[in-house]
């Protein structure tokens, strides 16, 4: 299975709104709200290109804070934004708490565009990992009072 994750600048494109969490110094652990949208991609044949310039995807929201999709070989699609509704810089981490997968991608879309990545999964040896850890995680700092 691989994951495909987009923080959206401030609202995501087309339109939607795409469910965040809000972050701010001192923050120190929160799981993504119920409500996170998702988009299967059965034959894993989207790019981001597709994801970004296309508004008929079907995109689902979670009914948990934890989607459980089963296994599958299809690749997922998740958005939302992080928000630090605080003045002061943020220096945080996200962590994907699922280390079977073995394909996660991370995108930070500032207008329309990709301006961040982070590619992480099982098939990443942990002592190569930024963070070795069993987990996957990627920092992700934010200024006061930006949202991505």
């Amino acid at each position: 299975m691989r994951l495909l994750f987009v923080l959206w600048w401030a609202l995501c494109m087309h339109g939607a709104h795409a469910i965040g969490l809000d972050v701010f110094q001192g923050f120190q652990s929160q799981s993504l709200p119920a409500g996170v949208e998702y988009l299967e991609d059965p034959v894993g044949g989207l790019t981001l290109a597709n994801v970004l310039k296309s508004s008929d995807m079907a995109w689902m929201r979670s009914d948990s804070d934890v989607p459980t999709l089963g296994y599958s070989r299809s690749s997922y699609w998740f958005r939302f934004h992080l928000r630090n509704t605080g003045p002061a810089d943020v220096a945080t981490l996200l962590e994907i708490a699922y280390p079977v997968l073995n394909h996660v991608d991370l995108f930070v879309i500032q207008s329309n565009q990709a301006v961040w990545s982070s590619h992480m999964g099982s098939d990443q040896p942990v002592s190569q990992r930024r963070y070795p850890h069993r987990n996957f995680i990627t920092p992700i700092d934010l200024r006061g009072g930006e949202s991505v």
